[in-house]
């Protein structure tokens, strides 16, 4: 009977337990964009549009191309202190084949869906990230991120994988980050055999941004980035 009655306590508590926890109901926010370009052009004629001196036709003769991106985001909120942001990208050139050299046929492995049937696999990460807030003050961003530097992006603006923390203090906001957006440990580039360690042949990336609000229109900016850059390490070590 003892037995029973603790029992009964021990289901009673665990559901009132349950019924105290607040439901939690999440945000769902859904953007998209969809671009085509085309070009008629006699001197973009390079990769991703770039001029090419080497690329230039007799007469500088005209030449074309279409090109289309579709971006889908998601962002799942918690609260106004905590959300998932993600963001999806598919990219064509109409006509181009996207992919690695098969070693075995010597041909262009089809990934991108841009000829007849357009059955290719074609989506691409462009953000993953958490973004919270702990009080009032501080911000934290963890994951594939955009990142763009305070001198207009001339050092970088690229989505990178990221750690970035933001602190304002009044007029004054700091800013520190860390990315590591090469890694490659763990492919077999000394032969015989061996495979490198994870995390032996990095490029990492520091960011100290100090911003100064002095009005609403002018803001004064002291940046430290510093890039460390291991990929190229000779002394590194190999495991089996």
């Amino acid at each position: 009977k003892f037995q029973k009655q603790m029992l009964t306590i021990a289901a009673a508590g665990a559901l009132t337990a349950v019924t105290a926890l607040p439901a939690m109901a999440f945000e769902n926010e859904f953007h998209g964009l969809f671009n085509f370009n085309t070009v008629f052009s006699n001197y973009n004629n390079g990769t991703s549009g770039n001029f090419a001196p080497n690329g230039l036709k007799d007469k500088a003769q005209m030449n074309n191309y279409f090109e289309q991106r579709a971006r889908l985001q998601y962002t799942a909120k918690a609260s106004d202190d905590l959300k998932l942001v993600t963001q999806f990208e598919i990219n064509n050139r109409w006509g181009k084949t996207v992919g690695a050299i098969d070693p075995n046929t010597g041909k262009p492995i089809d990934l991108g869906g841009n000829d007849l049937d357009a059955d290719g696999l074609n989506i691409v990460t462009k953000h993953v990230y958490l973004d919270f807030n702990i009080g009032k003050s501080f911000n934290a961003k963890v994951g594939i991120q955009p990142y763009k530097d305070t001198i207009k992006g001339i050092f970088i603006d690229a989505d990178a994988p990221m750690m970035l923390t933001t602190a304002k203090m009044g007029a004054y906001t700091a800013q520190v980050g860390f990315s590591r957006y090469n890694d490659l440990g763990g492919l077999n580039i000394t032969g015989g055999g061996t495979v490198e360690r994870i995390g032996d042949r990095n490029t990492d990336l520091f960011v100290f941004d100090n911003i100064f609000a002095i009005n609403k229109d002018t803001k004064a900016a002291l940046s430290y980035y510093f890039l460390a850059d291991y990929a190229g390490a000779t002394d590194r070590k190999s495991v089996v």
